[in-house]
């Protein structure tokens, strides 16, 4: 209770004249009854008792003294042992009384940071499902997993390394001693030499996959690889749903010592292969082959017929059965994700309000499972989020220490720290984000192209003599080094040779921020320094290359920084960046676009003169006002 509400009180049950509050006795004769006579229904419920002021036979307590209440109720080791909201709320309402008690305990116990650490979540927040575009061919996008370490066989095994395509649901398996990265290549050189490249390898963070034998095997292989954010194995999702029917289906067949599971790894994937799958509706082997698979029931009852040669008619019936096959899972596959989104949906919620700069608390995933101390919490914080990604993935820095988290977390491991608990607050937040973020894209998303600025003519220019020559990983690593980026993974790029149209490109993400995504791809294996590449080059622009810039542009460069946003929004790419990038890293940076009515090779120098240029440089293309980098070329 307000202590000054208190004092009011206690008067008037000691005093015996003038037991009103002061304020009262100024008011006119007239209001004076009226205001006695409500002061009289608000004490009403109390009592004074061996000069203690009760309500219901409970002590009234001053707002001074709830704080050391609430902590003796709740923080206490003893008398609280950090019980929840119901527990001590009844603990202190069997004893004491003060208006708004029982919001305020549920607050209290809410912003508890030894609870809010170790509590689960009551709701399963996530973010909406977001189904991966499948490819419309077999053997396009896959995804690799280990499942271990199990008993160790009688044959030395420990893991099984799996890969899945995800249009075909085709799997392969295989039992490894251990998780080395060379088990990983020697599992999937064997793969490909059987059934070809594919265009996309999904996998984890695990040292397994992201290291330099793969990336070196990927590379001859041609294959972009695709990395899932950290302890988020909803990204790689169809490998995770193989696991485990390999998994159950291996349970139900070792032998009592469970040391001959790797035996049935065979079986079981045909097994899995002649079975409809309930996505795609057909099996994966028909799906593979163009053709059902015969079983030993079927050899019993119809015997094969021969085969004769193939002659051009057979050849483009099987043609023809293709695209049949493939349009027909094609469709299955988005009937069936969108049903997986809709019961997504109605068993999530998705109620959080995140932003950036909101504190959140991330999931302890060595308590989770099972690798560290059971007396840990099961949150670990706190957390700043530096920006949203999409697909509902988040940068992450420790307020504590300011460093800025290495991996990228999916907010379905957050627990939001809510320090106001406002819902009003948190309900305006979101209607304030949702109405910026849509007014810049409006207006912005097609700001990309080549827009030629005020930058004279003569800076950029088709040079058919020129090789294409790509940065070398020393020098990404270097430049990374001096721009204070983290590198992901190394990239690695084709082989020299004169240019001429891009045979391979890696697609960065279209939400306006292309350009810069594709420099920091380039430099770090990951787009996500895209922020802080963009804030170096308006650095650059600014600073010790003004004068320079200024006589390309038909304005200041402080006019040109303000009038585009660039500073903030980070939607512009028009050759004024790209210039302003190429002399910060001190590397060309060459344009695959379209200029007049044909497409060419554009030479942005970073000495700003053609007469000189870099030995090797940063390629992009830049179709349909989008860029994206250009690892190889025909």
């Amino acid at each position: 209770m307000d202590d000054q509400l208190y004092n009011q009180i206690l008067h008037f049950f000691i005093s015996n004249e003038n037991k009103y509050p002061g304020e009262i006795y100024k008011l006119p004769a007239e209001k004076r009854v009226n205001a006695k006579s409500q002061f009289r229904q608000t004490v009403k419920p109390y009592t004074l008792k061996d000069g203690v002021l009760m309500h219901a036979e409970k002590q009234v307590l001053r707002k001074s003294g709830v704080d050391a209440v609430l902590k003796m109720c709740h923080d206490n080791p003893v008398t609280g042992g950090h019980f929840g909201r119901d527990k001590t709320y009844q603990k202190i309402a069997s004893r004491f009384y003060w208006k708004g008690m029982k919001q305020e305990i549920e607050i209290y116990c809410k912003q508890c940071i030894k609870c809010f650490e170790v509590n689960p979540k009551l709701k399963m927040d996530r973010p909406p499902l977001s189904s991966i575009r499948v490819p419309s061919q077999v053997w396009s996008l896959v995804g690799i997993d280990l499942i271990g370490p199990l008993q160790e066989s009688t044959s030395g095994n420990k893991y099984i390394v799996a890969i899945s395509d995800h249009f075909s649901k085709w799997s392969e398996a295989s039992a490894i001693p251990d998780k080395t990265s060379k088990s990983v290549a020697d599992f999937l050189y064997l793969v490909v030499c059987r059934l070809g490249c594919m265009d996309t390898l999904i996998s984890d963070q695990g040292r397994e996959f992201v290291n330099e034998v793969i990336d070196y095997l990927l590379d001859i292989l041609q294959t972009e690889h695709r990395i899932s954010s950290a302890y988020h194995p909803e990204t790689n999702g169809q490998r995770e749903r193989d696991n485990r029917t390999l998994k159950s289906a291996l349970v139900k067949l070792v032998n009592e010592r469970g040391d001959d599971w790797d035996m049935y790894i065979p079986g079981i994937l045909f097994a899995y292969h002649t079975s409809i799958h309930a996505s795609t509706k057909c099996t994966p082997f028909q799906a593979m082959y163009c053709r059902s698979a015969k079983l030993p029931i079927d050899l019993s009852i119809k015997p094969p017929k021969s085969i004769e040669q193939a002659n051009p008619k057979v050849l483009q019936a099987f043609g023809m059965m293709r695209e049949a096959i493939n349009a027909k899972i094609d469709l299955n596959i988005t009937n069936a994700q969108k049903h997986q989104n809709r019961n997504f949906d109605n068993r999530h919620s998705n109620s959080k309000v995140l932003s950036p700069g909101a504190t959140v608390y991330i999931k302890n995933s060595k308590q989770i499972h099972r690798m560290g101390s059971k007396m840990e919490p099961r949150w670990i914080g706190p957390y700043k989020i530096i920006e949203l990604l999409d697909k509902g993935r988040a940068i992450l820095e420790n307020i504590n220490t300011g460093k800025k988290l290495k991996n990228i977390y999916n907010i379905a491991n957050f627990k939001v720290y809510d320090t106001n608990n406002k819902d009003e607050d948190a309900k305006s937040m979101k209607k304030k984000t949702i109405s910026i973020s849509h007014s810049k894209i409006k207006k912005l998303e097609c700001k990309d192209e080549l827009v030629l600025i005020g930058v004279k003519q003569g800076v950029k220019q088709f040079n058919p003599n020129r090789l294409f020559s790509p940065i070398s990983a020393d020098s990404r690593k270097n430049v990374a080094k001096v721009l204070n980026l983290n590198i992901c993974k190394t990239q690695y790029f084709g082989k020299p040779g004169f240019l001429s149209k891009p045979a391979r490109i890696y697609r960065t993400k279209g939400d306006g921020n292309c350009y810069f995504r594709s420099i920091s791809y380039i430099l770090t294996g990951s787009e996500d320094s895209h922020i802080i590449i963009r804030n170096k080059v308006v650095h650059h622009m600014s600073g010790s290359l003004s004068e320079t810039l200024r006589k390309y542009l038909s304005q200041t460069v402080a006019n040109y920084v303000s009038e585009s946003a660039i500073d903030s929004s980070g939607v512009w790419a028009t050759e004024a960046e790209i210039l302003a990038t190429a002399n910060l890293i001190q590397h060309d940076i060459v344009v695959y676009a379209k200029s007049g009515d044909s497409m060419e090779w554009l030479t942005y120098p970073a000495s700003f003169t053609l007469t000189e240029t870099t030995e090797t440089a940063l390629y992009l293309e830049n179709l349909a006002e989008h860029f994206n980098v250009v690892i190889n070329i025909q």
